[in-house]
């Protein structure tokens, strides 16, 4: 049964700024900027801390907060996967052994809420042809890449691997960013959901919308008896910087 046991938070701000930079008889232009920032907190648990996934919940924290295991990188000696634990003296040490790893050894490694978001809009028409476009935005905040930890782990047989994995430890490659490639699965030696280089930065600009048009003039329009003819071409998603 599900049951209301805590409480949060939410608050932010969002902006909005609209205007026409130019207006003449033949040009006229708009410009729309949004722009929202939005934070989470919570203020109420019934426990000192709960996880939801790779997620901890503690009061002051925020729902959204990722804590994982700290990768430690590659031993060059023998090219094993390292991860970095505390030991019963509370000293950061390595270990091979990533079952040996506790959540009192996750590390907070980011939130998922971006900073800010928003969109920049504009149309810009002369005579009776118009250029609209729209971005959208995302500063801040991460993800995690579950994509990207699969295609490091060494599944069945035919299961795609990402290119960094060019990067792996062999005896001539004792420097590789990524561990040696064992015989058999072992989801943990490549890609245990506790690495925290799975753990991506979110920002992105986006072109989500591209329109060209062109409105019939009314001398036009009224001799094919319509009300209005527009034709148009447009796209969306064109290209995305992140």
């Amino acid at each position: 049964m599900d049951e209301n046991i805590g409480a949060i938070k939410n608050y932010g701000w969002e902006f909005q700024i609209s205007g026409y930079p130019i207006m003449t008889k033949d040009w006229k232009w708009k410009l729309s900027f949004n722009a929202t920032t939005y934070k989470n907190k919570i203020t109420s648990l019934p426990a000192e801390e709960m996880w939801s996934g790779n997620k901890k919940w503690v009061k002051g924290g925020s729902l959204y907060d990722f804590y994982l295991v700290e990768w430690a990188g590659v031993n060059p000696e023998n090219g094993n996967p390292m991860w970095y634990r505390y030991n019963t003296n509370g000293e950061k040490v390595t270990t091979e052994d990533y079952s040996s790893t506790t959540p009192d050894d996750k590390v907070k490694c980011g939130n998922s809420l971006p900073d800010w978001t928003g969109g920049l809009q504009s149309d810009l028409s002369f005579k009776d042809f118009t250029l609209s476009f729209l971005f959208s935005y995302s500063i801040g905040g991460k993800i995690y890449n579950g994509d990207k930890v699969s295609l490091m782990s060494q599944g069945p047989t035919g299961t795609g691997w990402s290119v960094d994995m060019l990067d792996r430890w062999t005896p001539e490659n004792t420097d590789a960013e990524f561990p040696r490639v064992l015989a058999g699965f072992d989801y943990n030696h490549y890609g245990a959901s506790s690495m925290d280089f799975s753990v991506q930065k979110a920002s992105f600009l986006r072109l989500s919308a591209l329109t060209l048009a062109y409105t019939f003039p009314t001398k036009v329009i009224n001799a094919l008896k319509l009300a209005n003819l527009r034709v148009y071409a447009t796209g969306s998603n064109h290209f995305l910087l992140n």
